[in-house]
């Protein structure tokens, strides 16, 4: 293929390279980033590494910055419903010129390369942010750390969220090993991690250590007290769970996180740093799939927590808002830790308990064989459409849950629920 002539042959040629194809080492993104005009310096970065919270973190860090006046770059995933949503500018979407004049120019500069699907995205997001000349380009890295396609980029700050077991066909089965490839990615400079599990937290300081970063832990600057945060800086800034724009007491991690990123942020780039308006910017955040409330009667919730750590925070959030889903809808990857999964979900003690497929994806796990792992009777669930239309006022409240490739599925019929 010489080029892309429209948006539709550019995602037919993306989809062919594989969403899911894994393929180690940097080579490939080191000799993109310099085919397409990528040098350190030209591109203000910010790298958000781990397993939970790093696209809300995202969202906070993106909607503080853009609300202090500077011009952003988002590259996050997976996307729900079109690839756009994993490049925005000022958190828009682009044009179908903008992408394809991007994706031209990867395809022409990188031929010969043999790039990942993310490997190609990443680069096609470098481009457009240098083009449009950000101020901020945040840059959500996608299951590892030593051979994301992220950690190609010489980024100012290095950002860890909470650390967990996930992808650990890929990156180990222990905590250590997952934290240890996790870590590779953190270079010399400004380094803010969130409050970590011990064995997390001394890998990822032995590794600050050894190369020299400036840490940063969100321990040592916040106060939490049941539902609210304290930041310790002058003027203070005192925020609840019940404020912030993303719901669940989770969510102040996060926020936490992403509020000492951009005071790290501002200290070192000598911008502006409001209280009043990082306040602001946290009540206003809106980021689907987490704790999303997409409908309020019947309540509907939908949340993309797939691994234990994301699923217990869920559980204990529900909780925590005295909301008992007399339904649920829950599905996984064959990839996933589907007994420790399962095993919250029924902690819940929901009536109804129904299993679609994941459409579209070689690594979901079939209904028909994650209903026999259920103790409770667990339900195939074969049109997840018709179900939702059929929902009525006053029903009881419907929990989604288990992977953001179901929400996508939902998201994909629901279009309008993409939107606050």
């Amino acid at each position: 293929m010489d080029s892309f002539e429209s948006f539709p042959i550019f995602e037919d040629f993306i989809n062919s390279l594989g969403q899911f194809r894994v393929e180690m080492g940097l080579e490939r993104m080191n000799k993109g980033l310099v085919l397409i005009g990528y040098h350190p310096g030209s591109l203000p970065s910010v790298q958000i590494v781990g397993t939970n919270g790093k696209g809300s973190t995202a969202c906070f860090l993106e909607i503080l910055a853009r609300f202090h006046g500077l011009k952003t770059g988002l590259y996050t995933s997976p996307h729900f419903v079109s690839v756009k949503e994993r490049i925005r500018v000022n958190n828009e979407y682009l044009s179908d010129e903008t992408w394809l004049d991007a994706a031209n120019d990867v395809l022409a500069g990188c031929r010969g390369l043999h790039l990942t699907y993310f490997e190609f995205l990443t680069l096609m997001s470098v481009l457009i942010f240098q083009r449009e000349k950000v101020d901020l380009a945040i840059m959500e890295a996608g299951l590892g750390g030593r051979y994301d396609a992220t950690s190609a980029l010489h980024t100012r700050i290095n950002v860890f969220t909470p650390v967990g077991h996930d992808h650990t066909h890929v990156l180990g089965n222990t905590l250590e090993e997952i934290s240890a490839d996790k870590s590779m990615a953190m270079k010399k400079g400004p380094v803010v991690i969130a409050r970590q599990s011990p064995a997390v937290m001394d890998v990822l300081m032995s590794r600050a250590d050894k190369i020299g970063a400036n840490v940063c832990l969100v321990r040592d600057n916040f106060d939490f007290s049941g539902d609210c945060f304290r930041l310790r800086t002058s003027p203070e800034i005192v925020i609840k769970s019940s404020e912030i724009g993303l719901k669940g007491f989770f969510q102040l991690e996060n926020a936490a996180v992403s509020l000492l990123v951009w005071k790290v942020f501002t200290q070192k780039m000598k911008k502006t740093f409001d209280p009043d308006c990082c306040v602001l910017a946290l009540k206003s955040a809106f980021w689907p799939g987490r704790m999303h409330f997409a409908v309020q009667d019947p309540m509907v919730i939908l949340d993309g927590a797939h691994n234990p750590q994301g699923m217990e925070a869920l559980s204990r959030a529900l909780e925590e808002m005295a909301i008992k889903p007399e339904t649920i809808v829950f599905s996984c990857l064959k990839d996933k830790n589907v007994g420790q999964l399962i095993e919250i979900i029924q902690g819940l003690k929901a009536r109804n308990l129904f299993i679609p497929d994941i459409k579209a994806n070689p690594r979901t796990m079939p209904k028909e064989e994650l209903v026999l792992l259920f103790k409770q009777k667990a339900s195939p669930l074969h049109n997840l459409k018709e179900f939702l239309d059929a929902l009525i006022k006053n029903d009881a409240p419907v929990l989604v849950c288990g992977s953001l490739y179901l929400l996508a599925d939902i998201y994909t019929v629901f279009p309008h629920w993409l939107k606050r």
